[in-house]
């Protein structure tokens, strides 16, 4: 296939983005690749949001709307996006973010027969003004939020891969997803996708009973990925993940349900102990440091347990 005939899938979830969503259709509509299909999912908002994408999107056939009958939370609204879409490669953006009009031709450009994933930057934008510019990182460095991918459809396809139903670290966890089947990673330094932070979005974090039960689940389930897929590649993500998920544990301990907390806290002992286990054979020095911090944070996870059993 050549690659001005390779057709684009891009997913915009909208929920409550009224003053952002006319920016980011335009910017979509103003690509200067045209083999486009826009999939925009209202995830049953409750403001002015699609009335502003109805009257941007006008007559363009490119883009179809799909309306939900209930809020259903970014993650699921991109998998519902997913199954309408008929592209060979599938961008996600967000309704408050915004594309450079080459944004979709230079991640392109760089597509050959193999390709899984073109991995890009971003430009981080707050109230209008750049911030920060943020380059790909390498595999496992670090699941790293701040970039922009195109995923190829059939890759995921095959592997059965989508977002989790909870909205804490979606991105992570599906783009962890991705990448331990062993994509095939084109990493480029394309800056074109622009990452926009509000004071709203990105206000100082306010822990609920629900958000801080979700990091934890969130976390649990990337440590599960990570081990039941564990191999020598991974080693530095699994004890990394580790480590902060049981710094986050603790972290957010006060604002946990206290009858999910024992089901959760065992679970990490689980993956914990898991993680031990097929790495007791190491004999290498810095393995052995680890696993015994590992074993320190496993104790202080039990003590937790105990603590709550005896309360």
């Amino acid at each position: 296939m050549k690659r001005k005939d390779i057709k684009i899938s891009i997913i915009v979830p909208v929920y409550r983005v009224e003053p952002y969503i006319a920016k980011c259709i335009t910017s979509i509509q103003m690509q200067d690749y045209y083999p486009l299909e826009v999939i925009v999912v209202n995830d049953h908002t409750d403001d002015h949001s699609m009335d502003i994408c109805h009257a941007v999107v006008g007559n363009d056939n490119r883009f179809r709307i799909i309306d939900l009958d209930r809020n259903v939370g970014v993650g699921m609204a991109r998998n519902i996006g997913m199954s309408y879409a008929t592209g060979d490669y599938i961008y996600f953006i967000d309704s408050d973010d915004y594309l450079d009009r080459t944004a979709i031709s230079q991640l392109v450009a760089n597509i050959d027969e193999n390709t899984d994933v073109v991995e890009a930057g971003c430009i981080v934008v707050k109230d209008g003004i750049i911030i920060n510019e943020w380059e790909k990182q390498e595999v496992f460095d670090d699941i790293n939020m701040f970039s922009c991918h195109l995923y190829s459809a059939r890759f995921l396809q095959q592997h059965l891969i989508s977002f989790p139903k909870w909205n804490i670290a979606e991105d992570q966890v599906f783009l962890l997803e991705v990448r331990i089947h062993n994509p095939r990673i084109v990493h480029t330094k394309i800056k074109s996708f622009f990452y926009c932070r509000y004071d709203k979005r990105f206000n100082t974090e306010r822990y609920t009973t629900v958000s801080a039960e979700q990091h934890v689940r969130a976390e649990i389930e990337m440590l599960g990925l990570l081990i039941s897929h564990r191999r020598p590649s991974l080693n530095e993500a699994v004890k990394a993940s580790i480590g902060k998920m049981c710094l986050s544990v603790r972290k957010r301990l006060p604002f946990m349900d206290l009858i999910e907390l024992e089901e959760l806290l065992h679970a990490v002992i689980e993956l914990v102990d898991l993680f031990c286990y097929i790495s007791s054979g190491c004999s290498c020095e810095r393995e052995n440091v680890i696993l015994e911090d590992v074993n320190n944070i496993r104790d202080v996870i039990t003590n937790m347990i105990h603590k709550f059993l005896t309360e």
